[in-house]
């Protein structure tokens, strides 16, 4: 059962009989709800694991922990800590490290793949066929309506003209075709076939097809097809799945001339949810830098998409610094305190997060060595946007 980050902390630290979960959460700041086992986990891996995954109501991932002389176990905000000590006059050396690879200013992110165009069946709009079209609110698996067309021959087709063309290329494309068949005749050949094609002309014949013998007359069929790029469909006269214009459904009777009937029903194309950010200061920086697009199948909008790209574009759109920096000796050091750093000759004047304190001794000379890091706090636009709609509906109860 999901459980507020606070209180899974404050149960690991329970298990060590050398720590006090005193100085835990104090402010009340961890929003966010995670469930864990402590299954073969250490208290300290614990701790670290969901300190790193707890977020702020502003969704604000992370929160930086130590602990204290007398045991007590300090965890809070990320960044919100600032250091008592003044690096005045007190740098001994310094090492200083860029980070440009990890650099990223153009996000693509797709989300569950349930994003629908149709049903296409439920109206005559833009269906052409050879024989005569009309709706059927009796016979249908779904919806109010089927279509339907009747023609004596050997063949009959229903064919959707698109008003826009769609693309089925990339990711973020149509990626799955649905439809339900019905077929019968009068007479049924034993070489009666059912095709599905695509067209990026209709007028040419360029498109891509799929075919199948007929083992069924008069009772309805689903049928489902991955569609795009490296999905088995017979081409014909160099098509483009980045331009379709046309669905056709056809049903051939083999060489005998019959009075055919062909139906379809919840003919609908699906894609998945998709959202994008990127950053035009970065990109004057460092180039274009896009990483491969990120399939999350919890993201079920376009709008939950766009918030995880721009998370993810404000946590890697510029480059970070390290900084390894050895001062006089001063227990006052905390890691996941900000501390303020100045060294002019490199530019730099800003405030570091301590990753790491180490304090040695030779002879009588006491140093501490800082790692330190201005690596931004990841921001979870999403998680920000359901507490704030939280906030809301409890303030209108």
């Amino acid at each position: 059962m999901p459980t507020n980050g606070k209180t899974i902390i404050k149960d690991a630290v329970a298990v060590c009989s050398y720590l006090s979960d005193y100085g835990v959460d104090q402010g009340n700041a961890i929003a966010s709800t995670h469930s864990y086992t402590f299954d073969e986990k250490t208290p300290w891996n614990v701790v670290r694991d969901v300190a790193d995954a707890c977020q702020t109501s502003g969704g604000a991932v992370g929160f930086d922990g130590h602990v204290d002389p007398p045991g007590n176990l300090w965890i809070f905000p990320r960044n919100s800590s600032n250091s008592t000590v003044d690096l005045t006059d007190k740098i001994i050396r310094y090492k200083i490290d860029y980070d440009t690879y990890r650099v990223k200013n153009k996000i693509k992110v797709y989300g569950k793949t349930a994003k629908i165009l149709g049903p296409l069946d439920e109206s005559t709009t833009n269906w052409n066929s050879i024989g005569t079209i009309s709706l059927d609110s009796s016979d249908k698996m779904e919806g109010s309506y089927s279509i339907k067309a009747t023609y004596t021959s050997t063949g009959v087709n229903l064919r959707y003209h698109f008003p826009t063309p769609i693309a089925c290329k990339f990711g973020s494309e149509y990626k799955k075709l649905h439809l339900w068949i019905q077929v019968s005749a009068d007479t049924m050949s034993n070489d009666a076939s059912y095709h599905i094609q695509l067209y990026t002309n209709y007028g040419s014949s360029s498109g891509f097809i799929k075919y199948e013998k007929i083992a069924f007359q008069g009772k309805w069929v689903e049928l489902e097809f991955s569609i795009g790029p490296g999905e088995e469909w017979f081409e014909n006269n160099s098509p483009d799945w980045a331009t379709i214009t046309d669905l056709e459904v056809l049903f051939l009777n083999g060489l005998t001339s019959s009075l055919l009937t062909l139906k379809l029903d919840g003919v609908r194309l699906v894609k998945r949810f998709s959202g994008s950010a990127e950053d035009s200061s970065s990109q004057a920086l460092y180039g274009v830098r896009m990483p491969e697009p990120i399939v999350d199948d919890s993201l079920t909008s376009d709008d939950t998409c766009t918030k995880k790209a721009q998370s993810l574009l404000s946590y890697y759109k510029d480059k970070v610094t390290t900084l390894t920096l050895t001062t006089f000796g001063d227990n006052a050091f905390k890691p996941g305190d900000r501390l303020h750093v100045v060294l002019s000759n490199d530019g730099i004047d800003d405030y570091f997060r301590i990753l790491e304190v180490r304090h040695t001794l030779e002879d009588v000379l006491w140093q501490t060595e800082l790692l330190l890091s201005n690596e931004p706090i990841m921001i979870d636009y999403i998680f920000r946007k359901i507490v704030e709609a939280q906030k809301t509906i409890a303030g209108n109860q």
